[in-house]
C-alpha cells in the first residue's frame, strides 16, 4: 500500500497555484482536499486512486445486483407491484391519480393561475404595433446606401 500524503487548500489558493497542485497530484501522488468558507468541497486525486474507488463501487453495484437477483429466485419468481413495493419500504407516494389531502392543496400561485384560466376575457390587450413612418433620407444617408 502506497504511503498517502494529504494537503489541504483553500479553492482560491489552488486557484493561484494551478499548475503546482496538478504537479503535486501528478507526479507526488498527493491527494489534495479543497475547501470553500472552511468547509471541504472537493478533493483532487490521482487518477490511479479514482479508478481504484470506481472499481470499488462497480464491485458494490455487482454485489446489490446478485443480491436482488437472489432475493426474486428465493421468492419463486413472484413479482409486487410498486405500491406494495412502496408499502415495504413505507414510502407514501401518490399512484395512479389518487393523492392525499395534503398534496391535493393548491398553492396560491396554482389558485391564481387557475382563477385567470377560469374568466373568460384575461388577455392582455395590445395595441397594433405602430407602422414605419416614410424614412426621409438626407442627401447623406442616400450616398451612405450606395
Amino acid at each position: 500500500m502506497r504511503k498517502s500524503t494529504k494537503k489541504a487548500l483553500s479553492v482560491a489558493e489552488a486557484r493561484e497555484h494551478f499548475g503546482d497542485v496538478t504537479n503535486k497530484v501528478i507526479y507526488a501522488k498527493e491527494r489534495i482536499v479543497l475547501s470553500k468558507h472552511r468547509k471541504a468541497v472537493l478533493a483532487i486525486v490521482p487518477i490511479e486512486d479514482y479508478e481504484y474507488l470506481e472499481s470499488l463501487e462497480d464491485r458494490i453495484d455487482i454485489q446489490e445486483g446478485e443480491a436482488a437477483l437472489e432475493e426474486h429466485e428465493a421468492s419463486n419468481g413472484k413479482t409486487i407491484s410498486l405500491r406494495e413495493a412502496l408499502k415495504k419500504t413505507n414510502k407514501n407516494y401518490a399512484l395512479s391519480g389518487k393523492t392525499s389531502a395534503k398534496s391535493r392543496k393548491a398553492s396560491p400561485k396554482a389558485k391564481r393561475t387557475a382563477n385567470k384560466k377560469t374568466t373568460g376575457n384575461n388577455r392582455r390587450k395590445t395595441t397594433p404595433a405602430r407602422k414605419k413612418s416614410a424614412s426621409r433620407s438626407t442627401p447623406q444617408k442616400k450616398a451612405n446606401r450606395k
